[in-house]
């Protein structure tokens, strides 16, 4: 790492950091939605290795071709802490003059290492500069979590294994709690991976490393038209009632705060006050907690239920001629059939591979 690299704190509307990242998309996505989205914490800090422009961005203002950025918030544990980009995960990063980068194509360059020694120097400095933040408490409505971690006596450890999601206990994603250093990394680039291994930074006894996914990349304005409900049901939003069914279907551990604030889209009977499916847009805008029930499944209700999440929050501004901002996103596991045809029928595709982690910052 260079002694000479620099981070700067930069606000949620900071228009440089805003357009450097949009000129990105879509490998941008996460992180560029994380920022764009309402929803900040008094103790988040959002990052890059450029100043922010002392007024609006301007043709005179211009950011470097490499360069690292990133959201971090570690009161948010145990849910997602940190979001990282880094502008040598582009394919043709050596080539990438600051225009778009929009008009890419799924690249093949998914398992290779990041190759660019200063994106590589930028990346770690980056990291390094987050881990001097002090440790704010954790949210009440997470401290059960927390106790919950407490307890576990002994954890199976998950390093060079491979699993399903399905196969990993709710308490794996919780034990790391009990180490202040750790935090969730979330959706990283595959290319970022081995920066990041060959310094012993990811906790490999915690999931995250057995559990691929493929990134999948939307076009908005692409996605086809939601069909009509069929006849005795309706739309709706995910409610505060509707919560503890959300929570009951998965793992993962999310905050009924946390899923209030997203936006949402719910189908129920016209006879009925529960939903039998539910859908989410996360913090970073991506498709999230897709579920429709059994018994309602093959009758096309999930493409339905994303393609109008999609359509009604993700669009692009009037002056977005080039339809730069109508990019959304997926993570889906791999090997998770039902997803990726869900996905795929919507137009999407895998562009390159993620993980979510825990990275310890102690080692830094």
């Amino acid at each position: 790492m260079s002694s000479t690299d620099k981070v700067y704190e930069h606000l949620a509307a900071s228009p440089l950091l805003l357009q450097a990242l949009r000129s990105y998309l879509p490998y941008s996505i996460p992180l560029y939605r994380r920022i764009q989205v309402q929803v900040q914490s008094p103790t988040a800090h959002i990052l890059a290795t450029f100043p922010p422009a002392e007024q609006d961005a301007s043709a005179a203002s211009q950011w470097p071709k490499c360069f690292a950025a990133c959201y971090f918030d570690r009161s948010s544990r145990p849910e997602t802490e940190m979001w990282v980009f880094v502008s040598g995960e582009v394919p043709g990063h050596a080539s990438h003059d600051g225009e778009s980068a929009s008009q890419g194509e799924p690249g093949n360059e998914s398992t290779e290492k990041l190759s660019c020694p200063t994106c590589t120097s930028l990346f770690l400095s980056t990291l390094r500069h987050a881990s001097t933040f002090p440790l704010p408490p954790i949210r009440p409505e997470n401290q059960k979590h927390l106790d919950l971690a407490a307890t576990a006596t002994s954890l199976q450890s998950f390093k060079g294994l491979s699993l399903s999601i399905e196969d990993v206990p709710p308490i794996a994603y919780l034990t790391h709690l009990l180490i202040p250093t750790v935090v969730t990394l979330g959706t990283l680039n595959s290319k970022l991976l081995p920066v990041l291994m060959e310094r012993h930074l990811v906790r490999e006894e915690f999931p995250g490393l057995n559990s691929p996914c493929g990134k999948f990349i939307f076009k908005v304005s692409g996605t086809p038209p939601p069909k009509p409900l069929l006849d005795g049901l309706r739309w709706g939003e995910v409610r505060p009632q509707d919560i503890e069914i959300v929570q009951a279907g998965t793992a993962i551990p999310r905050a009924a705060v946390t899923l209030l604030q997203l936006k949402s889209l719910a189908v129920f009977p016209s006879d009925s006050d529960k939903p039998i499916a539910w859908a989410f847009l996360g913090h970073d805008g991506s498709l999230s907690s897709l579920h429709v029930k059994p018994e309602f499944r093959g009758r096309g209700i999930a493409k339905s239920l994303a393609s109008k999440l999609f359509r009604d929050n993700v669009s692009s501004t009037a002056e977005d001629e080039e339809k730069q901002d109508d990019w959304a996103h997926a993570d889906v596991y791999e090997g998770n059939v039902q997803s990726e045809s869900v996905c795929k029928s919507l137009g999407g595709r895998p562009w390159w591979t993620v993980y979510w982690m825990r990275l310890d910052l102690g080692r830094l």
